[in-house]
């Protein structure tokens, strides 16, 4: 579970493009699309109840909020929509009701896959993600022919279809995490968001061997998380934990066993001594701080 690696420019730039790239007009297979018009169509529809109208100008007044907003401002419109408009909160979860259609016809996820001048692809391109965001395992990778990456819901699209597709919702991962997570509900308050943390320096990775011999991998018996004890956070370990569990990363790197006993014979090789011998080597980050490249 790694953070993605952007500075707030960086981000702000790509989000407000986002944005206008949905709100505006665009082209969905010869037609015009724009959640501007959408919105502003169905308001003015008569045929729909007045509550649904009421919901419609609550999500159009906070439309850019819904669109651009961080994940504690989308947590909000959630809270929102599910105190001002219970009866129709329940409805529009489910996919084939009315309402449930129509905010998916508004919200449209599958016609963003299929947009003329932008689409997904567009999207995974400029936030030059490589690796899954989840389990920093499988590359991932977007081009015109060939798609290894899909965008994961934090918050579940089936819940909350009006999060469709908000940037800060769509988070870049590979077909297994995303399907591993399917709809469960994450929420920044239990688990890690990868425009928000991670947790490299709070948590490291444990195993149990079955036996003495760890050269053989049949007798590593269970990959785990394990608190860094130097962490200050509590709560990260927590909210990395539920990650762990909820995207069964257990079983996912329990097929990388080889790599345990690879890493453990090197450790044997490259005795203290000899790393320390190269620790002079260093590398700089984008802010300038020096690190060795062995420690």
């Amino acid at each position: 579970m790694i953070k993605i690696n952007l500075s707030k420019t960086e981000i702000d730039k790509i989000k407000q493009e986002h944005f206008e790239n949905l709100y505006n007009d665009n082209k969905f297979k010869g037609k015009s699309f724009s959640l501007k018009n959408s919105l502003e169509n169905e308001i003015s529809n008569q045929k729909n109840s007045k509550e649904f109208i009421k919901l419609l100008n609550y999500l159009n007044t906070n439309i850019k909020d819904i669109i651009t907003g961080k994940p504690e401002e989308l947590e909000k419109i959630i809270t929102g929509v599910s105190s001002k408009h219970k009866i129709l909160n329940s409805k529009i979860q489910v996919q084939n009701t009315k309402y449930g259609k129509k905010i998916r016809e508004i919200f449209n996820y599958k016609g963003f896959n299929k947009l003329k001048n932008y689409k997904s692809y567009d999207l995974i391109k400029k936030l030059n993600i490589s690796v899954c965001l989840y389990c920093n395992r499988n590359y991932i990778f977007s081009s015109e022919n060939i798609n290894t990456c899909e965008l994961d819901h934090f918050y579940s699209q089936e819940k909350y279809p009006y999060l469709a597709l908000s940037f800060y919702n769509l988070i870049p991962s590979c077909h297994t995490c995303n399907h591993k997570k399917s709809s469960k509900d994450f929420f920044i308050s239990d688990n890690i968001h990868p425009y928000i943390e991670s947790f490299e320096k709070d948590v490291y990775f444990n195993y149990n061997v079955q036996k003495t011999d760890i050269m053989n991998k049949d007798n590593i018996t269970d990959i785990y998380i394990s608190k860094n004890k130097l962490s200050k956070s509590t709560t990260l370990f927590t909210k990395a934990q539920k990650n762990f569990d909820n995207l069964k990363l257990n079983e996912i790197y329990s097929h990388h066993k080889d790599i345990i006993v690879d890493i453990y014979k090197k450790k044997q090789i490259l005795n203290k001594s000899f790393i320390d011998s190269y620790s002079k080597y260093k590398y700089r980050d984008e802010n300038g701080n020096e690190f060795s490249i062995f420690k």
